[in-house]
């Protein structure tokens, strides 16, 4: 093999290991909550803009115990009451502050990707999990526990964008059924 055969495949051994050790940059965005009035239930709001490309808007109901930092107490203070709570998921880790007053609440997050998810995603399988997609799948808690609790029922999952279907819909274990999502 001469110099240049020799030359070429370090570059390309060297821009396949960065492909596939480049990890998802941490993104930025808003927050809203408000107390539903159910037993430890809020509705959690997240916004993100995303350089001007457009943005990402979700709602949905949470149980407060997943708001790691975040009391009752903090959230029913009549005056503004500084906060600073986490939301866990298996993709990565919404760290998030702000303030509430009267069980309303609104402040700014940070999403720091779990490193180590891309792989597992991938060692699954799973070959679709772009930047973006990760982050939907750490806001519909979407991750190895969610694909093994399907793939148990027998359904046939090929893409991350199916397992996020699948967790948007409710798609539970109960489902079952030996059915193919292709």
């Amino acid at each position: 093999m001469d110099f240049q055969q020799r030359y070429g495949w370090s570059v390309l051994i060297l821009v396949l290991a960065f492909a596939f050790t480049v990890e998802a940059a941490d993104i930025t965005g808003t927050w809203a909550i408000q107390d539903l009035q159910v037993a430890d239930k809020v509705q959690l709001s997240l916004n993100v803009i995303q350089d001007g490309k457009g943005s990402f808007n979700n709602s949905s109901a949470f149980d407060i115990s997943q708001l790691r930092g975040l009391t009752p107490a903090q959230m029913a203070a009549p005056a503004g009451t500084m906060a600073r709570f986490e939301l866990v998921r298996e993709a990565g880790t919404f760290a998030c502050e702000g303030y509430f007053k009267a069980g309303n609440g609104a402040g700014t997050f940070l999403f720091r990707p779990d490193p180590g998810f891309l792989q597992q995603m991938r060692a699954l399988g799973f070959l679709d999990v772009s930047e973006n997609r990760l982050f939907s799948m750490a806001v519909h808690d979407v991750g190895p526990r969610f694909a093994a609790e399907i793939r148990t029922t027998g359904i046939i999952v090929s893409t991350a964008a199916q397992l996020v279907a699948m967790r948007i819909h409710g798609v539970t274990v109960s489902f079952g059924g030996g059915a193919k999502f292709s």
